[in-house]
């Protein structure tokens, strides 16, 4: 510490301190902090460090030294993951934690609940800490208060993530050579000896990597269910989970609250509608391909009313503002999927339909339309043909089917979805 920036005093512990040179009555004193801790994420503060000598020694100043807050924020697959130093801090510490949609910076930890998206979380948890359920490519603020018994507060500096949509795996878990496949409907026992014969003649096969073949040999952690790596779970119209609330742990398909309407993919985070025998969202039902937003629909709208439907009219924009009035699964910001979202959902593993319909039942083996038009043909947009799972342009004036998806978009760090 520094007297008037001059007489330099070092403090290495607890108690009372003295500067070497003595200040008569009447001078004025000022006390700073020349250097810091040298002990990692502390600091100190000092209280009453100015004044003027008045026939006593000064007793009042106060040395605080404290450790910093210093949070970290890793994103995940529709979570962040937060760390902290709380191993600096005495037990009687406890941490309140601040999540926004808005720059907390801004409006400040005290106005938490007021920013967008804000929630204020008191006495969380020791770190790490996962804060779930977060909605993908959105940026989020986060902020952590360390709270004394004594009323003393700490902040952190504030720290920003995005999460993001996992990419699926093929949903190829067995293993080939030339002339055939090797236990393609076996057990993960008898696939994975499959691989293990061939694993020197014919290497890097897709079933020797990724989450296809963590979940063969059963290391895979999952939140719900599915074949290979493919993790979903199943939402009730209500938009509850399975087993969550009302929603039967095994939810049959209709149109009823407790009824199963829509899929979760853990993995990317998109939620996708399911197809029912009949009426708004029967699997017969096809679309023309419309959208008047000169924007994004590749310079041409397609064609109105195209399609052979019910419950609205047959093109792919009157069916999201049919599906979005209805609230389906709680929601009303449905969509049309993009290319690789629609691929997303792909199983190469199956084909006739090339998708686990376990979870997503009705699916025909024929072509389902995506958000994505051709740029090298105005009148074309991409569809996705789950007899093997392809996707290819066609002119926005066919007649094709529809599954809608809820979430940002997932461009799975690729440049153009």
């Amino acid at each position: 510490m520094l007297n008037n920036a001059a007489d330099k005093l070092v403090i290495e512990a607890n108690g009372f301190f003295t500067f070497p040179t003595p200040l008569d009555d009447g001078s004025q004193y000022e006390v700073t902090i020349d250097t810091q801790p040298s002990k990692p994420n502390w600091t100190c503060e000092l209280e009453n460090a100015a004044g003027v000598l008045a026939g006593m020694d000064v007793t009042a100043i106060i040395v605080y030294c404290f450790p910093l807050v210093v949070l970290q924020a890793k994103p995940g697959i529709r979570k962040v993951r937060l760390n902290w130093n709380s191993y600096d801090f005495p037990d009687e510490v406890t941490f309140n934690l601040c999540l926004a949609q808005d720059d907390i910076s801004i409006g400040g930890f005290s106005s938490c609940r007021d920013l967008k998206g804000g929630a204020l979380e008191t006495r969380v948890e020791a770190p790490p800490l996962s804060v779930l359920k977060l909605t993908n490519d959105i940026t989020y603020w986060f902020q952590l208060e360390a709270s004394y018994e004594s009323g003393r507060k700490t902040l952190s500096e504030v720290v920003k993530a995005r999460p993001f949509g996992g990419l699926n795996d093929s949903g190829i878990d067995w293993c080939s050579d030339d002339d055939k496949n090797f236990n393609r409907d076996g057990t993960r026992k008898e696939k994975t000896a499959g691989c293990e014969v061939i694993a020197s003649s014919h290497p890097g096969q897709d079933a020797f990597q990724g989450r296809d073949a963590t979940a063969r040999a059963r290391e895979l952690a999952k939140t719900g269910m599915g074949s290979a790596g493919f993790d979903y779970t199943k939402l009730c119209m209500n938009g509850k989970a399975a087993g969550e609330g009302k929603c039967p742990p095994k939810p049959l398909p209709g149109m009823d609250s407790n009824n199963w309407a829509c899929t979760r993919d853990n993995v990317t985070g998109l939620t996708w509608e399911i197809k029912m025998d009949s009426g708004l969202r029967s699997k017969n039902n096809t679309y023309s391909w419309y959208n008047p937003d000169e924007t994004v629909n590749g310079d041409e709208p397609g064609l109105k009313n195209g399609g052979k439907c019910e419950g609205s009219d047959c093109d792919t924009l009157a069916y999201i503002q049919a599906i979005n009035e209805l609230e389906l699964c709680g929601i009303s910001d449905w969509r049309l999927p993009t290319k690789r979202e629609l691929l997303s959902i792909v199983d190469n593993g199956r084909f006739k339909p090339a998708v686990d319909d376990r979870f997503f039942p009705n699916t025909l083996s024929t072509q389902y339309w995506t958000s994505s038009p051709f740029p090298e043909e105005e009148n074309f947009a991409w569809q996705v043909y789950f007899l093997y799972g392809e996707a290819s342009p066609d002119n926005k004036n066919e007649n094709f089917h529809l599954r809608l998806v809820h979430g940002s978009t997932v461009t799975f760090g690729l440049e153009n979805p």
